[in-house]
């Protein structure tokens, strides 16, 4: 694993309660994302990919079955109704 510096941190538990929590995991998804979005030579993975439309029909079933999967958990947990995600203001029915 790369790592150039530690940048510990911590976050109070209290703070992982609704709106907190829904932040908190904003935040870590776009480090998560940045940091592998720098990690493959543009240009290879274009190649790899290709112009066919077989990686956005690929993204797209996989998208469609982990949203499926993910109402199927909530149901499973007790989702309860509508909440609004919070910084794009999208209207997810839980």
């Amino acid at each position: 694993m790369r790592q150039l510096n530690d940048h510990k941190g911590s976050i109070e538990l209290e703070d992982l309660k609704g709106d907190g929590l829904v932040a908190y995991a904003e935040v870590c998804g776009e480090l998560l994302a940045r940091g592998h979005g720098r990690s493959g030579d543009p240009v290879v993975i274009a190649g790899y990919l290709g112009t066919g439309p077989g990686f956005a029909e690929a993204l797209a079933k996989f998208g469609s079955a982990y949203a499926d999967q993910t109402e199927k958990d909530c149901r499973i947990c007790g989702g309860r109704g509508e909440r609004r995600a919070s910084r794009r203001g999208i209207r997810q029915r839980l």
